[in-house]
């Protein structure tokens, strides 16, 4: 749709009427008055200004080692499709319900546990598990069980995860 301004003429004169006819091209609808035509130029003008998406207040939180993380040495960090906040740290993974940090490390005689608590990447797949890197190999962690289940590499085992240097 294409819309013009033109001034209109008197009929056999040559001269032009007070005022700008607003119209659609291609329509005989139009309006006649300069003051109907520049309302809608006005209006027109600041429609941007209506139409912007306002600003949120956003609440922000400096979280510290004194609120339970576990060490300021930060790698990554998620929000996953339910809300927590995992946090990828040197000292192992993090989750943050909006109050407390629940802490999950490898602990070696834990076959369910992190492969090594030095957690890199963080990345949620589209069936909310969550999947980690760390120096130990790759983790996934199942938030039914909250248990990891290990993908290392064995070089005995063709099997196992591909390595590279």
């Amino acid at each position: 749709m294409s819309y013009g301004i033109s001034q209109e003429i008197y009929p056999n004169t040559g001269r032009s009427l007070p005022g700008f006819v607003f119209y659609e091209l291609g329509s005989n609808i139009g309006i006649k008055s300069h003051g109907q035509a520049f309302k809608i130029f006005i209006a027109l003008l600041f429609l941007p200004l209506f139409l912007y998406p306002q600003h949120q207040n956003i609440k922000f939180e400096h979280l510290t080692v004194e609120d339970g993380l576990s060490s300021s040495r930060v790698n990554s960090i998620l929000q996953d499709s339910k809300g927590f906040i995992w946090v990828a740290i040197g000292g192992g993974l993090n989750k943050y319900d909006g109050y407390t940090f629940t802490i999950y490390r490898n602990d070696p005689d834990d076959s369910c546990s992190l492969s090594n608590s030095d957690v890199v990447h963080i990345y949620e797949d589209p069936y909310a598990r969550l999947w980690l890197s760390t120096l130990g190999g790759l983790n996934r962690f199942d938030p039914e069980t909250e248990n990891f289940t290990r993908y290392v590499y064995d070089p005995h085992d063709p099997a196992s995860i591909l390595f590279h240097k």
